[in-house]
């Protein structure tokens, strides 16, 4: 096995190994949730630290949840609330991983990436927006968040993605 296989297999393991952390996060983070408290304080789920330490609050949890609950309309089970805390963990690790390799994301790219998503949205409901038109149909999409909070999304999308292809390229 050559040293980019060893060193690939290497990260691979390390996070399978967070994978199963952070199901074990889960399911305490799920005791917590239904213990019937009326009050919910603000407690770390998981903390992460590659760079530099990054919280996931309950709060930030169940804002995701109960988002996605609504768009679903219906309650999520217990696996869903899984994958959906697992994205969240594998999103913050990749970009912090992504930024301790100093990959950087340009304004042109964020702007390609959102017109990329313009243009799968105006395919998918066989219309052309305006660019705000697009921008109000996102804003209602996603409730509880700001056009710029949505720009960072898309930012970090990229960097994950450039930090996935870099890593990739270096099989």
């Amino acid at each position: 096995m050559s040293r980019k296989e060893q060193n690939w297999h290497g990260v691979r393991k390390e996070f399978d190994m967070m994978k199963r952390i952070t199901g074990f996060v889960v399911l305490i983070l799920l005791c917590i949730l239904f213990q019937g408290q009326a009050e919910i304080i603000d407690k770390p789920v998981v903390r992460i630290k590659l760079i530099k330490t990054e919280i996931v609050y309950q709060s930030e949890f169940i804002t995701i949840v109960e988002s996605m609950e609504n768009k679903m309309k219906r309650p999520l089970s217990l696996e869903q609330k899984k994958v959906i805390l697992d994205k969240l963990v594998e999103e913050k690790i990749l970009v912090q991983a992504a930024t301790g390799d100093n990959i950087r994301v340009s304004q042109s790219e964020i702007d390609a990436k959102t017109k990329q998503i313009k243009q799968l949205l105006e395919l998918q409901e066989g219309r052309k927006y305006t660019d705000a038109e697009f921008k109000d149909r996102v804003l209602k999409q996603a409730t509880d968040t700001t056009w710029n909070d949505l720009l960072e999304q898309v930012k970090n999308s990229v960097l994950q993605e450039q930090y996935l292809m870099e890593k990739k390229g270096d099989k």
